[in-house]
């Protein structure tokens, strides 16, 4: 079907669900993060035509609570997008995307406003991280544009897991949400070339660094994690 001639009103929805921080950034303030989100995140997601689906755009309050509310979004949004912007991993964010990592596999994007003075997030060393320039803007667009788009065609599905369990682990989160480069079967290497420090006997080929592979979303209820308070973002 050429989803083009479809009015886009008529397109399935699907769920894009932000996880970013709220407060500041080495460059940005709360103000200018706002207008991020709203301008070239929501908007420019929201309004692409291209699709196969209509995609509703939403991220979580600036609160000091990680609710219930949030939790579910997190669990059942179709994709994630997570910015990792700042010098030093922001607490907020990081339990966000772990809590996502836990309990959904299905798509996460992330990508890091680009700065000489960040430092390397330990806990997702070996996932890809797109940075972008806060002055140029519409290449990180583009770029998830691009990346939904695979993800729609199935083209970053892999057949991974379906026939052997895989427990709770650092890989067996990250295969199921769809960041390790080669799905996280057993036998492959995590991450893009020299990024990773999970490698076995057996090495995939190497994939563009685009081609993270995700896997569908299960059914169901998530668990859900007690209420915390955590610092404002």
């Amino acid at each position: 079907m050429d989803t083009e001639r479809v009015p886009h009103e008529d397109k399935e929805t699907k769920t894009v669900f932000v996880i970013m921080p709220f407060s500041r950034t080495p460059t940005r303030d709360a103000a200018d993060l706002t207008e991020f989100f709203q301008t070239n995140l929501k908007e420019r997601i929201e309004a692409e035509t291209s699709f196969k689906y209509r995609y509703v755009v939403s991220r979580s309050d600036d609160t000091f609570n990680i609710t219930k509310k949030i939790i579910r979004d997190l669990y059942t949004a179709d994709v994630v997008l997570c910015d990792l912007s700042g010098n030093e991993a922001n607490p907020n964010v990081m339990y966000e995307l772990g809590v996502r990592l836990a309990i959904s596999n299905a798509p996460v994007i992330l990508f890091r406003e680009a700065n000489k003075d960040n430092r390397r997030i330990f806990d997702i060393d070996g996932f890809y991280i797109e940075e972008y320039e806060v002055t140029k803007y519409r290449p990180l667009g583009d770029y998830i544009v691009r990346k939904l788009k695979r993800f729609e065609d199935g083209r970053n599905v892999p057949t991974l897991l379906r026939q052997q369990r895989v427990g709770i682990s650092v890989v067996g989160l990250a295969s199921r949400a769809g960041l390790l480069g080669c799905g996280g079967q057993p036998g492959c290497r995590t991450g893009p070339p020299n990024a990773g420090t999970v490698s076995h006997r057996r090495v995939a080929p190497p994939r563009p660094p685009e081609d993270r592979l995700t896997s569908p979303r299960p059914t169901g209820e998530p668990p859900l994690p007690r209420v915390i308070r955590s610092p404002a973002r």
